[in-house]
């Protein structure tokens, strides 16, 4: 086992405090807390799903290395998720993108193409884009630049 991977069992070791050698989302909130992450529980729980293979909510190692090889990544993608959410509902609408895209780039958008983005990237169908589907979407898009909208 290399250093590095040293270093990563000794920190899920520790995250991993009732011993049954999985992580739930209390666990890894909590040692995200205790470093000075502020991570909601449904955050958590898209991180954790990110590289729960298994399906069960939990890290084993293997799937806490996975995450952690992709931690700065979703912590930049939480901090663009609050940019666009700003009524902090932890939901994501075509009006919010609207709303940040045109301050941002002093531009019109159409909001029919933001719709039918939203509509596309909301799996669960409830017409706004939560923080894990937004997570599972910028793996394969990103926001568009408003000179195309």
């Amino acid at each position: 086992m290399a250093a590095a991977d040293h270093r990563v069992q000794a920190i899920f070791s520790i995250i991993d405090q009732d011993g049954s050698h999985t992580i739930d989302c209390d666990e890894m909130q909590e040692a995200l807390i205790n470093v000075g992450y502020k991570f909601t529980s449904d955050e958590i729980m898209a991180m954790i799903r990110i590289a729960d293979s298994d399906h069960d909510d939990q890290l084993t190692f293997s799937e806490f290395k996975r995450l952690v090889n992709r931690m700065q990544e979703i912590e930049r993608l939480s901090q663009e998720f609050k940019m666009y959410d700003i009524n902090n509902s932890g939901y994501i609408t075509a009006k919010e993108i609207k709303n940040v895209l045109e301050k941002r780039f002093n531009t019109k958008v159409d909001i029919k193409k933001l719709n039918a983005l939203v509509k596309r990237k909301d799996t669960d169908k409830d017409g706004k884009i939560s923080f894990e589907e937004y997570l599972d979407a910028s793996l394969s898009f990103k926001l568009p630049e408003a000179t195309s909208l």
